[in-house]
């Protein structure tokens, strides 16, 4: 049974690799480039990117830590977007597309506007509340140390600091506010 495990688990991993490489070279081709001249750069910048956690230990605890606090976070910006957009419309105007299949009913705006907030509240709460009490008692306000709230903070503020950046540079990019990649 072990091995058809891990090949089980390399073949999961392999198909969410796929899509990864796929998404990010989409936005490259997007925007100019050649498809084989984008996989290459995404191959190369994620590989790259991720050498210090393959290498250290550490480093790999601090990037799980980070951003599946980050994936919590997106999931919250997303909910927040969709009760802007309207709740009621997104669901009918966007997740209930096709007259054939499951059509999602009204708990579901319930659910978004309600449950999806608090959900983040207390779970976001706790685990902040386990980096200063149990995690990082002595540190959580340290960037360097693994499990601080400090190092989130920073990590998610270059993060977004260099997003905002490249979105500015994008959309200066021509009269058109196209940018291009190509060269």
């Amino acid at each position: 049974m072990l091995p058809i495990f891990f090949v089980a688990l390399f073949s999961a991993a392999l198909s969410s690799l796929i899509a990864m490489v796929e998404l990010a070279s989409r936005a490259l081709i997007d925007r100019g480039m050649s498809r084989r001249r984008a996989v290459r750069v995404v191959v190369l910048v994620s590989s790259v990117c991720g050498l210090p956690s393959a290498l250290s230990l550490a480093v790999f605890e601090n990037q799980d830590w980070v951003w599946s606090l980050g994936l919590m976070i997106s999931g919250f910006f997303i909910a927040l977007a969709t009760i802007r957009y309207g709740v009621q419309s997104f669901r009918t105007q966007c997740v209930n597309t096709h007259t054939r299949g499951i059509q999602v009913g009204r708990w579901y705006d319930w659910w978004l506007s309600y449950v999806v907030p608090i959900q983040f509240v207390a779970m976001f709460g706790w685990w902040m509340y386990q980096s200063v009490v149990v995690y990082e008692p002595d540190g959580w306000w340290n960037p360097l140390q693994i499990l601080s709230v400090g190092t989130c903070i920073v990590q998610w503020g270059m993060v977004l600091a260099a997003l905002r950046l490249m979105n500015t540079r994008l959309l200066a990019g021509d009269s058109t506010g196209h940018a291009t990649l190509n060269g």
